[in-house]
């Protein structure tokens, strides 16, 4: 039997099996595992190495199913960086067998309606090719270079969380961008959280690419065999970001589904899992308006509204969502095909009482976040407003 290991790191928090890389203490991505066990990853990627016109210059971030590199679009007429995100033999594997939409959903965004105020806010391909490695081949998805994802952002922040303003305008923007990927587009994202959420750098971006690449050299972990080099990530965060003129996108699109697919899967990251879900209820748009709603308590407050303190449980979310939401409607579970858990220890609070006790939100502030959240996070998803009504809201009118 293998031991485990936990891994997290920006836009990234995977379990993989201890063997190869892992042995060597990393937390990066395991090379030595194949596609044939859900992975594969492109092996030859180093500083200077060129995927056609595309010279690499440093890892940016990893994946579950790829890998995010820094490059140098060497075709261009001037100096241009680019993010090139290779994809793992077994994903490249998933969108050509059609296990995968982020190929279609890429297109798709290109294409539906770029006058769309959203589409600024989504993340569009420049550029697609295939590479090859002794592991398959590998779909290169060729992007503009964002900056830090918000989880990150927040971080860095005085008590690690946003200003109400600046909370706002992320959030106007993410709906923005859902918008368009329901309207326009036609697909669910199903996986909007903090580390999905990108902000954009403003420009001069050369120069500001150019100074971080030269005080943050690229490196790699030591005591490897050559033919084990693994590289370390250097996400690009160290940037002097206006943040009352943040613009933020909305990337990570192989979890998207078509609306038009009749959905009953698990979806979502469990810790902003819409009920519908975990209660089998066939699911569609509003499941990216739950994970918006969670999403603004965490930009506001540095924590998660049904986080909980062990491994999960989707009996302990459920009794947390009736304890700060209400009782779910009976003409929902009637329709849902798993029952929810009886519990009678209930300890109910609400939404306002919560921000309170947490102290980082200004109490003028607390009834229209509350508010707004509550619309969000409406248990029976047909009650919940759709992006575009969202953005008519009172809470997002003075931006």
């Amino acid at each position: 039997m293998s031991s485990q290991v936990l891994c997290a790191y920006p836009n990234t928090q995977q379990t993989f099996d201890r063997k190869g890389e892992q042995d060597s203490g990393t937390c990066e991505e395991p090379l030595s595992m194949p596609a044939e066990e859900g992975y594969g990853y492109y092996s030859s990627a180093v500083v200077g190495h060129r995927l056609g016109q595309y010279k690499i210059v440093r890892k940016l971030r990893w994946a579950r199913a790829s890998s995010i590199w820094l490059c140098v679009d060497t075709a261009a007429p001037h100096k241009t960086y680019v993010a090139v995100k290779i994809l793992s033999a077994h994903a490249t594997g998933c969108i050509v067998g059609g296990l995968s939409t982020e190929y279609n959903v890429f297109r798709r965004i290109e294409s539906a309606n770029p006058c769309h105020p959203g589409f600024a806010h989504c993340l569009a391909i420049q550029h697609c090719f295939t590479v090859h490695s002794s592991a398959g081949g590998h779909i290169c998805f060729v992007t503009d270079v964002l900056g830090p994802n918000m989880m990150t952002l927040r971080s860095a922040q005085p008590n690690q969380t946003f200003p109400m303003s600046v909370a706002k305008r992320i959030i106007k923007q993410i709906l923005l961008s859902v918008d368009y990927l329901h309207r326009e587009c036609g697909y669910i994202h199903t996986d909007i959280k903090a580390d999905n959420v990108l902000a954009s750098l403003p420009d001069p971006i050369v120069p500001q690419i150019d100074k971080y690449v030269e005080d943050h050299q690229s490196a790699t972990y030591d005591n490897l065999k050559p033919s084990c080099q693994i590289i370390k990530s250097h996400p690009l965060t160290n940037f002097n970001l206006d943040l009352r003129h943040l613009r933020v996108r909305l990337i990570d699109y192989d979890e998207a589904s078509p609306i038009d697919k009749h959905h009953d899967d698990q979806c979502q990251a469990a810790i902003v899992r819409a009920p519908e879900v975990t209660l089998g209820y066939t699911w569609s748009t509003p499941v990216d308006i739950w994970s918006v709603g969670c999403l603004v308590f965490e930009l506001v407050t540095n924590s998660h509204l049904f986080g909980q303190p062990g491994p999960y449980s989707a009996s302990v979310h459920l009794q947390s969502m009736v304890e700060y939401l209400g009782s779910f409607p009976p003409q929902f579970l009637e329709a849902c095909s798993r029952s929810l858990l009886r519990v009678t220890d209930f300890m109910p609070t609400d939404l306002e009482e919560i921000l309170y006790s947490l102290g980082t939100v200004q109490a003028d502030d607390i009834p229209g976040v509350a508010a707004f959240m509550r619309q969000c996070l409406a248990l029976d998803p047909a009650s919940r407003p759709s992006a575009l009504q969202l953005l008519n809201d009172k809470w997002l009118k003075d931006l």
